[in-house]
């Protein structure tokens, strides 16, 4: 299954962050935000939060440890694997059995 996640660049300013959220919440309601972020995403129209924060409804992870700790907190879990080689692509196959709610996959070389 794909959805539509927007990630908020956290360098953006406060206004940008909130009329760019505002503007795509009609298209996703799931946003990628720093933890600072949360509550402008929240009362700027998005309905999932996903973040490295506790706070969020996501926990975003990057890295099998990382996934396996918040699994035993309970929490819903997207782990961020960018594939550089082949071990990445097994990585993903990892998390996927590892009951990761959500995988991102990085590709910065389609060739690999």
């Amino acid at each position: 299954m794909r959805e539509l996640w927007i990630k908020i660049d956290p360098s953006l300013p406060v206004e940008e962050k909130k009329k760019l959220i505002k503007k795509t919440a009609k298209f996703t309601s799931t946003f990628i935000v720093e933890p600072e972020d949360i509550k402008i995403a929240r009362e700027n129209g998005a309905e999932t939060i996903v973040s490295t924060s506790d706070a969020g409804d996501i926990l975003l992870v990057d890295s099998h440890e990382a996934l396996k700790t918040a699994k035993g907190k309970g929490k819903k879990v997207c782990v961020f694997i960018s594939v550089k080689n082949k071990g990445d692509e097994r990585e993903i196959i990892s998390a996927a059995e590892d009951s990761a709610e959500y995988v991102i996959a990085a590709c910065p070389d389609w060739k690999v």
